[in-house]
Parts: C-alpha cells; sequence; structure tokens
C-alpha cells in the first residue's frame, strides 16, 4: 500500500492551522475567518447546524478549524482522522450525542462527523479522489443522503487523495451556526458532481411508551423518525468539448430511525 510521505511544509500548515484554532477558542471566539489562501477556488460547501446545542456546535467548530491551512500536494493522502486527532476532552472537545452502533449516546468529540460531510461533499466537487469513505446509520439531517462522511477514531476515517498536478490548500468558515469548507488549488478547466437517486424507502415506526406521570390524551415526541432508504450515487465529470463521464460508485444504505413517542394511559392504550 503506497503511503504519503508527509513533507515539512505539510507539517508547519498542519501545526499552525490547529494552534490558530486553538487559540481562537481560548480567547472564547464563535466566529473564524481565514487569512486568504492562495490559488484559484475548486469547490466550496456549508452546512448548518443549531447553535443552541452548545457543546455539539463547540465540537463541530472545533474539529472544522483544525483543517484550515492544511495543503495536499500533488498525489498526497489526507486523513481526517490523522488531522483532527482524538476526541478527547483534554484535547478540547466536549460530551455531545453521537450515533454508536445504531443508538445515540453522549460521546466526547459528538458533531465531528459534520465538518468531515462537508469536506467531503467539497472534495468530490473538487475532483479528489475518495480512498475512504463511510455514510451514516440514519439518514443525516444537515446534508443530503450520499453526501455525508461518517468518521470515528480508531474505526471509521474519510481519506481524500490528491490526483491534481497542483497542491489544494483546505480553508474553513466556522461561523456561529454553519461550517463552510472551500478547496484552492490551480486551474482545471472542468467541473465534477456528486448525483443521487433514492432507490427505496423504508418508512419509520412509530413506537408509544406509556407514562403514567402524563395526563390522559396527553402525547410528547421525544425522537423524531427518519425514513430508512437506499441511495444510488454517481460522479459525473464533465471538460469542455468532451462528453460527460458518469462512474457509479457504492449505494448507500440507512436504516430506519423508529419516532419515539410518550403518552398518557389512555392515548397510548388507544394507540395502533
Amino acid at each position: 500500500m503506497r503511503r504519503a510521505v508527509l513533507c515539512l511544509p505539510y507539517l508547519l500548515a498542519l501545526v499552525a492551522s490547529v494552534a490558530e484554532a486553538r487559540q481562537s477558542f481560548d480567547r472564547g471566539l464563535t466566529i473564524f475567518a481565514p487569512r486568504p489562501l492562495p490559488g484559484e477556488p475548486l469547490a466550496e460547501f456549508t452546512t448548518r447546524f443549531k447553535s443552541e446545542h452548545g457543546n455539539r456546535s463547540h465540537n463541530v467548530r472545533q474539529a472544522a478549524l483544525r483543517m484550515h491551512g492544511v495543503t495536499l500536494g500533488p498525489r498526497a493522502r489526507f486523513s481526517y482522522n490523522r488531522v483532527v486527532g482524538p476526541r478527547e476532552q483534554h484535547l478540547g472537545f466536549r460530551e455531545a450525542p453521537a450515533i454508536d452502533r445504531g443508538r445515540y449516546v453522549d460521546q466526547s468529540g459528538g458533531g465531528v462527523c459534520q465538518p468531515s460531510s462537508t469536506l467531503h461533499a467539497a472534495a468530490v466537487i473538487g475532483g479528489l479522489e475518495v480512498v475512504e469513505r463511510h455514510a451514516h446509520t440514519w439518514v443525516p439531517v444537515y446534508i443530503a443522503p450520499g453526501f455525508d462522511a461518517s468518521v470515528s477514531w480508531g474505526a471509521k476515517d474519510l481519506v481524500l487523495r490528491n490526483p491534481h498536478a497542483f497542491p489544494v490548500r483546505v480553508a474553513v468558515d466556522a461561523d456561529t451556526d454553519r461550517v463552510t469548507v472551500r478547496l484552492f488549488g490551480g486551474a482545471r478547466g472542468g467541473w465534477t458532481e456528486l448525483q443521487t437517486a433514492v432507490r427505496s424507502v423504508r418508512p419509520f415506526k412509530t413506537v408509544v411508551t406509556r407514562d403514567p406521570l402524563m395526563g390522559p390524551g396527553t402525547e410528547r415526541i421525544e425522537l423524531f423518525g427518519l425514513d430508512g432508504m437506499s441511495v444510488e450515487r454517481a460522479v459525473v465529470t464533465a471538460w469542455p468539448g468532451r462528453p460527460r463521464w458518469t462512474r457509479r460508485i457504492a449505494d448507500d444504505v440507512y436504516i430506519p430511525r423508529d419516532a419515539q413517542l410518550l403518552a398518557g394511559e389512555e392515548l397510548a392504550a388507544s394507540a395502533p
């Protein structure tokens, strides 16, 4: 297996980006405006999150900012886990909900899949090769199905390769409720996009739990349901004066997430 060689400029850029991100959080800032990076714009992608979810929002920004300034030389590989590092509390991450073996649990670093998903979408648009990428258990709520990239330390990674003859630089904007990934490099002359189509849908079920503390006829949604689905994926590349080239890639399969409903005794007894 070919291994990418980490050159000194890459290491210096990585150290600088991590130090700058940590410094911004030490000052209590929630908005980060990166310095302009050299090169022509290749791709840009933005996802949003709820700022009121404080710990998760913190983790999203913490992970995203560690990518800023990283440069991939020609044929070099990018590992999200290597750049972001372990999601430990002493490294700046907080406890937040994350998917673990098909269920939500509080984990240090919950939310770090949003920056990886945003990067994945930008990388495909920018013509980077996706070496390793994993779909989530359930359909993501912050990005379209098929565009997400699930990661976990020591298990799932997002690995990209730069096939271009020029370096590709990663720039990140981390705002109070959104994260934007921009890629800069050289002139390509063409464009790339990820096309998806839903092949089948598996509707979610509603699970009703009786709560004797609730009055008859009352109900409360504890967890919204998500339909499961199978998503067909293809990368489309076009160059001036040439026909489009469509390459089918692995389909994504998301399982349904049942809705959780708490109900008073009378309502629960009459539920199907």
